[in-house]
């Protein structure tokens, strides 16, 4: 492994100041505001150090490809070629584009993103599986200031939005969003089922805490974040009561809980209660999109500019609409079929080092639960899901199989 040049207390501490910053101001996912450019700021030495140390880190030879493969998708999105023509102009005429992407500007804001979060990533690769374990307290404490910032909004009589504070409406916790602090939420589950059921024993403590955060879910009506971390708290018990199950029965079992889950998520019942009619409509206007440009896609950052093309006077809405609600298909549009590719790739390095230990286990629980939100919304489109996304593939894909100095449970 590969040690720091800097001074243990900054190599311990840099990292944590980073995803405290970054999880407790990154909360909305409006492009170019203050707070995300100063954490971008922050992270310009652990991306110099990241990149710089690409050859020497703590990766497996595949994990690198990955990223290279991910730089040279984005790279070549802002290739001068030509391309069919997508976009209708003014006269009814077509008009080529001769760059992969419709929307320099929008390509410019994802690449930067990408960058961004692959430099964390690779700077927090560079860190032993040790110090990332300890990094993990830091997300919990930026989850306690998240839950006691949205207790006090929700102590008053009526929702409350706080403006002024930071660059966009506060509306639940620090985020601007509710459903997206329901995504801290949830992926911090399972990161409190190893603290509380696998390092150590406490039941009641577990069940207190999940109580408090379906608690306040509940509260703002999210709906679709009560169901899916209600899942994932008992689904982390299930798997804390069987960690001597053998990685097979495992992995199946988790496949076919993945598959329920989704059935669950799409199934009639569940779109009546979470009201899916008009993202339904984006969902298969963005699959038509796709469809049509599936071999290279319509360019990275180029949603906003091809979706008016495709927009019916039926669901013309007040606001200009800039998501498709649904991560995987949006990308699918955007990146073509090597999307895919890119997903299908990195589930099979999550799934081979999943079982390194039970804190990458747990670390995957987290990564699977926000892949699985990303078709029905836009998480990662969020600083803060997108860096705690980033720290738990690196936990993954750092740890190794070795014993983790915790105590083991202790069934009675």
């Amino acid at each position: 492994m590969i040690e720091h040049n800097q001074p243990s207390f900054l190599s311990r501490n840099y990292p944590a100041f980073l995803l405290l910053v970054a999880i407790l101001f990154g909360g909305t996912t409006v492009p170019g505001v203050w707070s995300d450019s100063l954490i971008y700021v922050a992270m310009i030495p652990a991306i110099i150090i990241g990149f710089s140390n690409f050859l020497k880190n703590n990766l497996e030879v595949a994990a690198r490809l990955l990223i290279v493969l991910i730089l040279s998708i984005i790279v070549f999105q802002f290739f001068p070629v030509h391309s069919s023509p997508i976009l209708p102009v003014i006269g009814g005429e077509h008009s080529q584009i001769f760059f992969r992407t419709a929307s320099i500007s929008g390509g410019l804001v994802a690449a930067m993103s990408a960058v961004v979060a692959i430099g964390l990533f690779l700077y927090l690769a560079t860190c032993d599986a040790t110090t990332l374990q300890s990094l993990i307290k830091f997300v919990l404490i930026a989850l306690a200031i998240h839950v006691v910032a949205a207790i006090i909004e929700l102590s008053f009589s009526s929702r409350i939005e706080i403006n002024g504070l930071l660059p966009y409406t506060i509306r639940l916790g620090l985020f601007s969003n509710e459903n997206h602090f329901s995504s801290l939420t949830y992926l911090s589950i399972p990161l409190i089922a190893w603290k509380l059921l696998v390092c150590s024993w406490r039941p009641y403590i577990y069940a207190g805490v999940i109580f408090v955060l379906l608690g306040l879910q509940f509260a703002v009506d999210a709906r679709a974040g009560v169901a899916l971390g209600s899942l994932l708290a008992v689904f982390c018990v299930i798997w804390a009561l069987t960690l001597k199950t053998s990685k097979a029965v495992k992995i199946i079992s988790s496949f076919i809980v993945v598959i329920v889950v989704i059935a669950i998520l799409f199934s009639d019942k569940t779109s009546s209660l979470y009201d899916f009619g008009i993202r339904s409509f984006y969902n298969s206007q963005t699959w038509k999109i796709a469809i049509e440009h599936w071999l290279t896609g319509t360019g990275l950052g180029s949603f906003h500019v091809i979706w008016p093309f495709y927009e019916t006077k039926e669901i013309i809405e007040p606001k200009y609409i800039i998501q498709a609600h649904n991560d995987h298909l949006q990308l699918f549009m955007e990146l073509g079929i090597w999307y895919f590719v890119l997903l299908a790739w990195f589930m099979i390095l999550m799934l081979k080092n999943a079982f390194n230990n039970e804190l990458s286990q747990a670390a995957c629980i987290s990564i699977f639960a926000i892949l699985i939100h990303s078709l029905v919304d836009f998480p990662m489109r969020t600083t803060a899901i997108l860096c705690c996304f980033v720290f738990l593939v690196s936990v993954v894909l750092v740890s190794k199989r070795t014993p983790e100095k915790v105590r083991r449970m202790k069934h009675k």
